[in-house]
């Protein structure tokens, strides 16, 4: 099998828009990667580039090519373009690559492996689970007068989107950006009712994000809870407010998709809605610029390749060869001859 993979535009993407995730917005802010097999289209995947930190926001292979390896190479290749066009030295904090899958078990099983193949670390593990707001009222513990009690009398302040100051998620956002999360709570995205803040004297110290509605469906887009200032009891009460958020707005055949991942919160949301099934599993993956570097570099030292920096081209005193970057600043911009060893129509001296 021949593969090779191009970048291609948004409008070529939407030739083969089932391979996207359905929930994803159509944009020319997206990077598209294709890979080719045997000239054939066998598989995309969709990355943002536009944030903080580089995000793969989608992977779709061609039935036809699964288990061939493609999701791998798809991969390899995206986070080595990707690599490509950040610079770490003018990074404030560490930076990371990460990536959201979820799906069935088996088609998660099988990302996951991808993923993982490729140096990618799973964090905050779980599953969908699926509720109609018909459920939801039907909810004898969310009926119950005590839990209400609860949050009236707690020490924690839970705050809907609409209603939280500002500042506090700027602030909330740069805390998630020092503990390697590049969270982007854009209110433009967000459901402004059902999304909400457990508050305290230091901040926001939980929150579940909800996107708007889509066809019926409200989901779950993250799920935080800081565990030194935040209790079980502490996240009931904010998963009370979002489900009564929720009634007091919704029609009944409204569903909500609730993101479970950790044990405490799946037996929590199965004490709170009986009827809630469990759905699709998912993960965010995480893979360091450091980490991927390394990856690459044992890759070419066990193809027996040698890694060629500045140090070895004859033209390493051109203006363009800088500390700054491994390789010549125009390399992407070189024609073939030179990259073979000819004369570069681009030196210049420093």
């Amino acid at each position: 099998m021949e593969l090779r993979f191009e970048i291609i535009s948004c409008e070529q993407a939407m030739q083969v828009s089932e391979f996207i995730v359905p929930w994803l917005d159509n944009s020319d802010e997206y990077t598209y990667y294709v890979a080719i097999a045997d000239d054939r289209f066998a598989g995309l995947l969709v990355a943002n580039q536009q944030a903080v930190a580089p995000e793969i926001v989608s992977i779709g292979i061609s039935d036809e090519y699964k288990s061939k390896g493609v999701a791998t190479a798809l991969l390899e290749f995206a986070v080595a373009d990707i690599l490509s066009n950040y610079d770490q030295d003018e990074l404030l904090v560490e930076n990371s690559i990460s990536a959201w899958v979820a799906g069935p078990e088996e088609e998660f099983n099988t990302l996951k492996r991808v993923f993982e193949k490729n140096g990618f670390v799973a964090e905050n593990e779980g599953r969908y689970y699926e509720a109609t707001l018909a459920a939801v009222a039907k909810s004898k513990k969310l009926s119950d007068l005590r839990l209400a009690a609860n949050v009236e009398n707690s020490s924690i302040k839970y705050m809907s989107l609409k209603e939280i100051p500002h500042k506090l998620i700027n602030a909330f956002g740069n805390h998630m950006v020092n503990e390697g999360i590049f969270l982007n709570v854009d209110p433009a995205e967000l459901d402004e009712d059902m999304t909400c803040f457990g508050v305290d004297e230091k901040g926001i110290c939980s929150c579940m994000l909800f996107a708007k509605e889509d066809d019926g469906v409200f989901l779950n887009t993250f799920l935080y809870r800081d565990e030194e200032r935040t209790s079980a009891t502490s996240l009931m009460n904010l998963f009370y407010v979002c489900a009564n958020n929720a009634l007091d707005k919704c029609y009944e055949d409204n569903r909500v998709l609730f993101w479970i991942g950790e044990e405490t919160t799946d037996k929590m949301i199965k004490d709170l809605i009986p009827k809630a099934e469990a759905k699709d599993y998912g993960a965010r993956f995480t893979l360091s610029f450091e980490d991927a570097m390394d990856i690459r570099a044992e890759r070419f030292e066990s193809a027996g390749m040698e890694i060629v920096d500045n140090g070895h081209l004859c033209c390493k005193d051109c203006a363009h060869c800088t500390d700054a970057v491994l390789r010549c600043a125009l390399y992407k911009a070189k024609p073939d001859a030179v990259l073979d060893g000819g004369e570069c129509p681009d030196y210049k001296k420093k």
